[in-house]
């Protein structure tokens, strides 16, 4: 774990998505989010390190949201170290099995989206949480804030002691999965089932919302310095952008999508012509070289 302040460690180790680790006043240690199935052995390294070792050196479990890469180990760190789970109402019906999992929309992303989105519908996470939360203030001095849309739970978990505020992919703190640049923003729409709902309620939390202190995202590096300004910046320049339509966000994400097939047509056609042109002169430099090298046999 890489400890970035006095109450927060980071498994670093884990890239995919970030796992937080936030320790209170009273030494109890809670896993905010717990990454992607595949990264679970540098996810195990990395709660060692932190001193997490055996059954109760954690306390508790909470996720933002459901996706695979947030939700995908907390079955196995609840069975190997006896903590419950915890998430929003919403998401636990559907990590549960008792409503419906609506699959990811395609063609609105970059190809790269397109193959994360179809990890995340193949790959989905099942489990029963020990408990649901309502938004509000909850156990352990945590408090949940609407996120929906992102999933059908999604949420900003906020933990007043430390003045902490977890965001799941509601609002992210650099451009996944790069830690090394801090850049706010919001959901991305290929990733979202109501991205514009997600984006109003994040927009309405920056409005009103407690004193952060620390900021720690789904995505990007840890936020510590200047959080307050940081967030009051961010919020000026989103609500300075028109929210785009669903059949703008659409056309975007389908030329995004194609943007990538057609540079590879496009160059493969350039390839052919210059084949087609320069074969001529291949062709006859090569006739010229084998006269020269006639010749100078003749003159043997």
């Amino acid at each position: 774990m890489k400890s970035c302040s006095s109450s927060i460690a980071l498994a670093s180790s884990a890239i995919v998505a970030n796992v937080w680790l936030l320790r209170d006043c009273d030494g109890q240690r809670f896993l905010i989010d717990t990454g992607v199935r595949t990264e679970r052995m540098a996810l195990d390294a990395s709660l060692r390190r932190a001193g997490i070792r055996n059954r109760g050196d954690l306390n508790a479990i909470f996720l933002t949201h459901r996706h695979c890469d947030h939700a995908g180990n907390a079955a196995w760190l609840r069975e190997r170290f006896g903590c419950p789970i915890y998430c929003h109402a919403e998401d636990a019906q559907i990590l549960s099995g008792q409503a419906a999992r609506e699959p990811l929309r395609r063609g609105i992303g970059s190809v790269y989206d397109e193959l994360c989105c179809g990890i995340e519908d193949l790959t989905a996470v099942r489990l029963d949480v020990d408990d649901a939360f309502a938004l509000g203030a909850w156990k352990h001095g945590f408090e949940g804030f609407a996120a929906f849309g992102h999933t059908e739970g999604s949420v900003l978990l906020y933990h007043r002691a430390t003045a902490t505020l977890f965001t799941g992919d509601a609002l992210l703190s650099g451009v996944p999965p790069l830690r090394t640049h801090e850049r706010f923003s919001l959901a991305i729409p290929a990733y979202s089932l109501d991205v514009d709902q997600c984006h109003d309620h994040v927009r309405s939390f920056l409005r009103d919302h407690p004193k952060v202190q620390q900021l720690c995202a789904g995505h990007g590096p840890f936020v510590g310095d200047d959080v307050e300004q940081k967030l009051a910046a961010f919020a000026r320049s989103i609500e300075r952008v028109q929210k785009p339509t669903r059949a703008i966000a659409g056309i975007w994400g389908a030329a995004t999508w194609h943007s990538g097939i057609n540079a590879v047509q496009a160059r493969l056609e350039r390839a052919t012509e210059t084949v087609a042109e320069t074969a001529p002169q291949v062709r006859a430099a090569i006739e010229r070289s084998r006269a020269l090298a006639n010749g100078l046999s003749s003159r043997r």
